[in-house]
């Protein structure tokens, strides 16, 4: 099992910043590697079940599914692609200047030959992580208010 854990800071208010990242719908508009559109695949509102399903360069279809919801603190999801289960959790913390930290956590879990990469994968993942919050920061700051 791989673990990593990443923060940013970004310069936007808490409930902003979950609001973009709890919609994985909105990732077309902003995550580097989503391919297309990432259809919510639940009904009802956005929350603790709610899954969605999309396509991903370097991974492929994700489906994921929010294991927790408290808006505008915490979330959490589970994933699974066709190499890899995955298991995050994010907080926003507002800062003393109104903005949020985000920090994520999460761990990965190389599913059949891919076992043979989790001793690269941790450090891949740790990038991958890093690259993501920091096009979510890039995006939510260069909104016009």
């Amino acid at each position: 099992m791989i673990r990593a854990e990443v923060e940013v800071e970004i310069n936007r208010p808490p409930e902003e910043v979950f609001d973009l990242w709890a919609d994985m719908r909105n990732d077309k508009d902003w995550h580097p590697s989503a391919l297309g559109v990432v259809e919510k695949t639940s009904p009802g509102p956005l929350g603790i079940g709610t899954t969605f399903r999309g396509e991903y360069r370097g991974t492929g279809v994700v489906t994921e599914e929010t294991t927790a919801y408290e808006r505008p603190h915490k979330l959490g999801r589970r994933g699974v692609t066709k190499n890899f289960r995955v298991e995050s959790t994010f907080t926003f913390t507002p800062t003393a200047a109104g903005g949020t930290l985000l920090k994520a956590r999460g761990s990965v879990e190389p599913i059949g030959w891919m076992k043979l990469m989790e001793p690269l994968m941790g450090l891949m993942r740790m990038k991958q992580l890093a690259s993501v919050m920091n096009a979510l920061k890039h995006t939510v700051e260069s909104r016009v208010r």
